[in-house]
């Protein structure tokens, strides 16, 4: 499935929720499902609450999906620590620019040999996106993630390359 299709999927499905004790509200309406290379993320801030993310390559195919109860920000962050720069620094002295020689060789989707070739290649050289939904309350997120997995196993036939069970 495609990253826009999961975002487009996740709002429907959290806007026909009932409410249940607490009102059900989404805390980040733009939910960029293609953020821009990986390396972008650090750039930018995600609230500390529950909800759930997406890991996508550059045509948009989805290769893993996930929730955070409490704090969704953290848990894409374990995924993909603090990028590395790759290899000589340019002339000046700086690093070069996100997305044109940064590596992620601690991602967690690296560990294990799990993954096509490609899929890992595009992740350790951060040639991939990351989308996200938040939302209260974040013990939601936990339905939310079944579903879009769920989603994915019925649209394409199988679950996204890194999803190995739903939930």
């Amino acid at each position: 499935m495609k990253a826009e299709d999961v975002a487009r999927a996740a709002q429907v499905f959290l806007s026909s929720l009932p409410t249940f004790g607490e009102s059900l509200k989404v805390r980040e309406t733009e939910c960029r499902p293609r953020l821009g290379p990986m390396n972008k993320i650090f750039q930018d801030t995600i609230r500390t609450v529950g909800g759930v993310y997406w890991f996508s390559l550059e045509d948009g195919e989805v290769f893993d999906i996930g929730k955070s109860d409490v704090n969704v920000w953290a848990r894409i962050c374990k995924h993909v620590p603090r990028p590395e720069p790759l290899g000589e620094l340019i002339a000046g002295g700086e690093n070069p620019p996100p997305g044109e020689g940064w590596s992620f060789p601690t991602a967690t989707h690296l560990k294990g040999g799990a993954g096509s070739d490609a899929t890992r290649k595009a992740i350790l050289h951060g040639r991939f996106y990351v989308g996200w939904l938040t939302f209260e309350p974040g013990y939601a997120s936990t339905l939310v993630e079944v579903y879009l997995q769920t989603l994915c196993r019925g649209v394409d036939g199988k679950l996204p390359e890194f999803c190995f069970r739903i939930g």
